[in-house]
C-alpha cells in the first residue's frame, strides 16, 4: 500500500489498501497479512502509525525496511517487530526491535537482485579505484619529498666534504 509521507505527515489510504488485499485474496485465498515493508535504512517517526493499521489486520505485524540506496555492499533489508515498552498504568510507548532476517530468493527474484548486486559492486568498484588513484598521488608526493631530503642531504655533504679538501690543499 503506497502511502505518501512528508517530513511532518504520513498519509495513509485504508479504503485502498482494503480492496487491494481483497483483490488480492480472490487469486490467493490462503495468504494472509504478516506485516509491511518502507523503503529506507531506517524505522521512521510514520511508521508507528503504520504500524498501528496493520496491528488491526494481523497479529505482532513484522515491519521490513528495505534499503533502496545500494550505499552499502549490499541491499540492506532488516525487521522489526514493535514491543509495549513503559511503565504499567502510567505513559506507555512502542519500540521496534530488531528480528532476525532472511531472504530466501525463486528465480526470477534471483536474477534482479543479481543485478543490482552487480550495479552496486560496479559502482564500489569505481569508488575504490578513485580511493587508489587518491593513495597513487599521496605516495608520489611522499617520494618526491623523501627525493628533495636525499638530495639536500647529498648536496650538503658535497659541500662540507669539498670545503675540507680546499681546506687541505
Amino acid at each position: 500500500m503506497p502511502f505518501p509521507s512528508r517530513k511532518k505527515q504520513v498519509a495513509i489510504e485504508l479504503e485502498y489498501a482494503k480492496s487491494m488485499f481483497d483483490l488480492h485474496k480472490k487469486s490467493h485465498p490462503n495468504d494472509e497479512i504478516v506485516g509491511w515493508y518502507a523503503t529506507g535504512s531506517d524505522v521512521t517517526e510514520h511508521s508507528l502509525l503504520i504500524h498501528e493499521y496493520y496491528s488491526r489486520e494481523a497479529t505482532n505485524p513484522v515491519h521490513v525496511t528495505v534499503d533502496t540506496t545500494l550505499k552499502g555492499s549490499r541491499m540492506g533489508i532488516r525487521a522489526y517487530q514493535s514491543c509495549k515498552m513503559g511503565v504499567p498504568g502510567k505513559t506507555e510507548g512502542t519500540i521496534f526491535s530488531p528480528i532476525p532476517c532472511e531472504v530466501i530468493l525463486t528465480g526470477p527474484e534471483r536474477v534482479g537482485v543479481y543485478e543490482l548486486s552487480i550495479f552496486c559492486f560496479s559502482s564500489a568498484s569505481e569508488r575504490l579505484l578513485e580511493m587508489l588513484g587518491t593513495v597513487v598521488a599521496y605516495v608520489d608526493d611522499v617520494l618526491d619529498l623523501l627525493m628533495i631530503v636525499y638530495l639536500s642531504g647529498l648536496c650538503k655533504a658535497q659541500i662540507s666534504l669539498g670545503e675540507k679538501l680546499a681546506t687541505v690543499i
